[in-house]
């Protein structure tokens, strides 16, 4: 590796662990804000479950195929993220303060 031949000492089992913090961070999150924005717009409730209910029957099975025929949910969740985007600014103090 680049920093290895450097002479810098890498330890991947700390790099990894703070990606999959971040990774569980960011969808933690960006879950809460579409939870929150649900609570804030409760018209969009039966709009979504009537689309979940068109496109999916109880019982079958549950593909990618699927989740893309949903159209206003993917349209509500990118709402969502563009009014309350999941940064990991606020951390990178202590991330730094970390390594």
């Amino acid at each position: 590796m680049a920093g290895e031949q450097r002479g810098e000492q890498i330890n991947l089992v700390w790099g990894q662990l703070n990606y999959s913090l971040g990774a569980i961070h960011t969808t933690s999150m960006t879950f809460i804000y579409v939870v929150y924005d649900l609570i804030d717009h409760p018209e969009y409730i039966q709009l979504l479950r009537e689309e979940i209910e068109s496109v999916w029957k109880e019982g079958d099975e549950l593909t990618k195929a699927t989740l893309y025929k949903l159209k206003l949910m993917d349209s509500f969740m990118k709402e969502s993220q563009r009014l309350s985007p999941v940064t990991l600014g606020e951390y990178k103090i202590y991330f730094l303060q970390e390594i």
